[in-house]
Order: C-alpha cells, then sequence, then structure tokens
C-alpha cells in the first residue's frame, strides 16, 4: 500500500478542511435518506405472527410491542430493533 505524501502544516490543513467539506455533505445526504425512509407510507400486518413467552403465547394485536422511538414493532409491516 502505497503511503500519503508528507506535506506542510499548510497544505495538510487544507486537504483536511477539503475533506471536511465532503463528510459534512455526506453526513447530510445520509440524514435526508434517514428522513425520507421514516416517512415511508406504513401497512397494516394482517399475517397472523405469535410472540411466545415463558408463561403464555400472544398475537402481535395484544402485545403491541414498543421500539425504540415508542412505536409499535409491528407498524411498519418489519422487525425493528432498537437500533433502527
Amino acid at each position: 500500500m502505497k503511503t500519503p505524501p508528507i506535506v506542510s502544516s499548510q497544505e495538510w490543513q487544507e486537504a483536511w478542511e477539503r475533506m471536511l467539506v465532503k463528510e459534512k455533505e455526506f453526513t447530510r445526504a445520509r440524514d435526508a435518506l434517514a428522513a425520507e425512509r421514516r416517512r415511508t407510507p406504513w401497512t397494516e400486518v394482517q399475517k397472523d405472527y405469535p410472540f411466545e413467552g415463558p408463561r403464555h403465547t400472544r398475537d402481535h394485536r395484544e402485545t403491541r410491542p414498543l421500539g425504540a422511538r415508542g412505536t409499535p414493532c409491528h407498524a411498519r409491516g418489519r422487525s425493528r430493533s432498537p437500533s433502527s
């Protein structure tokens, strides 16, 4: 692997600032995509999904498990983890 060139502090600062602009553009684009994903339409889950617990089994309409934002996990028709 070829290593980057050794440059002066000023050249490094200029390169770093150019990279920072690109990183901020990427972050804004990623945030916009995530916002668009959150606005996607929802659908009601039609299929029965039983959840087996230590004491009983419940239908997904009875349990209403909550995701990270307090929304039902089944609301979008797919499972959601707390990190989503």
